[in-house]
């Protein structure tokens, strides 16, 4: 038996039934309910009292796209619905993904294998997958150099087998990529196919580490890896094709795997888990006879995908569970942390700034109100008809009123009605004017400075609450993505047996 009938035999077997997933998916649902519930107990649009002050529309901006957010997610749920569905289509099969540059001949791949499935007496299924869900197809797939898979196709190989070729992920059409995106869930291990001309483009490595951060199994391939040999024949230049040689194919391969390790360890993903890349050639193996195709490199491709069934029905073990699982982190977790929390931190830089800024104004409001009473104070004094202290207590308040309003406008300041003023001396009117001047100035700053203490108190107090009630949404935040990322370790490390999250505590 060679390596191609090796791996269709293991298709074949590849039925094993994991843990059932609907405890931990069921997990993963109360976690969203409850971190939903936790959020919505902590509010910021009227977390600072004074409606119109910076702070407070930055604490409103940020509470709407914290509402916005959240207001998405159980939509986005639904949108996971056709790739539940098309994964459901499929129980009992395991499915890999074929993605790449477009032109990177996942199509051509797709139809050489449905060809030698056939050849081994396997059913051979295309379809595709439109508005109405899969939809099976008598033709198959779709080949072209410019991109002309625009919508997801697929084929079952067997009983046990399902490739999806997609829309590439770097596709230039939008609707397209999106599409690709979307169904990377349902499927249980990922082809990456790269173009042997340009093998290994770092802006495919992005996409690569990204679905191996989901400890999904990835194989690279290196398609079209041939190229033509011109030899004179009669006088004349011909041109014949022929695979690349051994060495130009390991030296390809290296760097592939060289640089996908290096970007793997950039992005925190485990290197270990990319299995060493593959050089094929379909056009070199079309002549489909076991000698072309093992020149053509499928008889070491045929090996690499047989090693991956097995890590392939460990995932498809917990797949349900994994795609809520990767639908949290990346549209849950990932802008709370990107956007939302940075959020957070400038507030609260903001709100600490205001500390430090109530601090350097005292005496200052005091110092201000009293240089805009003692121009009239003079007269006041000489005035044998004024009741001197209810004048120089309303002179205080007007004046400290108009000093706090300007001062003090991002907060809710509330300035007594009646000023307690220290009682002018009974020997007041017999004393030297100078020094009656002095003696009323000195008790108008006494004043002043219980006025200023007050309004700053409350300043204090309203910037103290406002701390308070970020750092209680950020403990929220905190509480619910270390839970999730804690359902996420104990799901990979268990598999689908995990405990249901009413079992742990909530965040508040």
């Amino acid at each position: 038996m060679n390596d191609e009938a090796r791996f269709i035999a293991g298709t074949d077997l590849a039925d094993a039934v994991g843990p059932d997933s609907r405890a931990a998916t069921q997990a993963l649902r109360e976690w969203l309910a409850q971190f939903q519930h936790a959020l919505a107990g902590h509010r910021l649009d009227s977390a600072w009292p004074q409606a119109q002050a910076p702070l407070a529309r930055a604490a409103r901006a940020l509470d709407a796209g914290l509402r916005r957010l959240a207001g998405t997610w159980t939509a986005g749920l639904a949108e996971l619905e056709p790739a539940r569905q098309l994964a459901e289509s499929c129980a009992g099969q395991i499915m890999l993904l074929v993605f790449g540059k477009f032109n990177a001949g996942k199509s051509s791949l797709c139809n050489f294998l449905a060809q030698r499935h056939r050849a081994h007496g396997r059913q051979v299924r295309f379809f595709h997958v439109g508005p109405d869900g899969v939809c099976d197809s008598e033709t198959p797939l779709r080949e072209g150099a410019t991109e002309t898979t625009r919508r997801l196709q697929g084929v079952r190989l067997g009983d046990r087998l399902v490739l999806l070729d997609t829309p590439g992920l770097h596709s230039g059409e939008q609707a397209n990529a999106a599409l690709t995106r979307r169904y990377l869930d349902s499927a249980d291990g990922v082809l990456w196919l790269t173009g042997s001309s340009s093998p290994g483009q770092v802006r495919e490595l992005d996409d690569l580490g990204r679905e191996l951060l989901r400890r999904k199994p990835l194989l690279p391939i290196i398609t079209r890896s041939d190229c033509y040999d011109e030899d004179e024949v009669d006088g004349e230049i011909r041109k014949t094709l022929c695979n690349k040689s051994a060495a130009d194919r390991d030296l390809q391969q290296a760097d592939v795997e060289s640089r996908a390790r290096g970007k793997l360890a950039e992005l925190g993903a485990d290197p270990g888990l990319l299995k060493t890349p593959v050089s094929i050639s379909v056009r070199m193996a079309s002549a489909q006879t076991p000698a072309a195709m093992a020149e053509a490199g499928f008889d070491a491709l045929y090996a690499a995908l047989r090693a991956l069934i097995q890590p392939m029905l460990a995932y498809r073990q917990r797949k349900p569970a994994e795609m809520l699982l990767h639908y949290l982190q990346e549209n849950v977790a990932g802008p709370i942390a990107r956007d939302i929390r940075p959020g957070l931190d400038a507030l609260r830089r903001q709100a600490q700034a205001a500390l430090a800024w109530q601090q350097d104004q005292r005496t200052r409001l005091a110092e201000a109100s009293l240089r805009r009473i003692l121009p009239a104070l003079p007269a006041l004094l000489d005035n044998p008809a004024a009741d001197l202290p209810a004048s120089l207590a309303r002179m205080t308040l007007q004046a400290y009123a108009a000093v706090a309003a300007e001062a003090l406008a991002d907060y809710r300041i509330d300035i007594p009605a009646a000023l307690p003023h220290p009682p002018l001396d009974r020997h007041a009117a017999r004393c030297d004017p100078w020094q009656r001047y002095s003696d009323v100035k000195t008790g108008l700053r006494a004043s002043l400075l219980r006025l200023e203490k007050n309004s700053l108190d409350q300043c204090h107090g309203q910037s103290r609450a406002f701390l308070e009630t970020l750092e209680a949404l950020d403990t929220a935040l905190e509480a619910g993505l270390t839970r999730l990322a804690g359902l996420a370790r104990r799901l990979r490390e268990e598999g689908a047996a995990l405990p249901r999250a009413e079992n742990a505590p909530a965040a508040d």
